[in-house]
């Protein structure tokens, strides 16, 4: 789905199921990602992209959560070992 029309749709939610409505949009624009995208450097274009003047709540939440991904660290994996690691403690 195009993102404007993901952004047009929040903006014409009703307030009653916004919050449902706007973690919706967050999966549906995630899934939507290339494989290998940097998501945080996407949220923060999405971010840009957000329409200005229409503010409905679903559309301010889906904006908040936008920035949450924008602003949180990407968390490096750490091996620990693994089988191989299991094996030596026993």
């Amino acid at each position: 789905m195009q993102f404007n029309k993901l952004v047009d749709g929040l903006c014409n939610a009703p307030s009653e199921g916004a919050e449902l409505n706007a973690r919706m949009a967050l999966m549906e624009w995630v899934l939507t990602l290339p494989q290998g995208t940097d998501t945080r450097a996407e949220a923060r274009v999405a971010l840009k992209r957000c329409a200005d003047g229409v503010q409905s709540k679903a559309l301010v939440l889906f904006e908040k959560m936008l920035r949450e991904i924008a602003e949180t660290p990407t968390i490096t994996p750490i091996r620990r070992g693994g089988a191989r690691k299991k094996r030596h403690l026993h």
